[in-house]
């Protein structure tokens, strides 16, 4: 369930990395929208996907913080496939 590869939208590539806040909803890099209105991913154990956003319309990134309650449901998506909680489970809201 954890991805290692991601489509990034355009606006902001800028290294070889991709960050979002892990504690707070807010985009930092920015996924890709332009699939169908959602992002292409590769996982840790080989399979891919692709995944459609609730919000179709692209993010806010660069620190933005999310208030849109789909682009919320987007970030709990991606943060639940990103990494887990130092307790072993990962809470479903913030």
């Amino acid at each position: 369930m954890t991805w290692v590869l991601l489509d990034e939208d355009p606006k902001s590539i800028n290294d070889a990395a991709f960050a979002f806040g892990m504690e707070q909803p807010q985009w930092f890099d920015i996924p890709g929208t332009y699939h169908n209105s959602g992002c292409g991913f590769a996982f840790a154990d080989g399979h891919s996907e692709a995944h459609r956003w609730q919000l179709a319309a692209p993010k806010q990134g660069y620190g933005f913080v999310i208030t849109n309650a789909s682009d919320k449901q987007d970030w709990l998506w991606l943060r639940e496939r990103t990494s887990a909680d130092a307790t072993g489970t990962m809470p479903t809201t913030f």
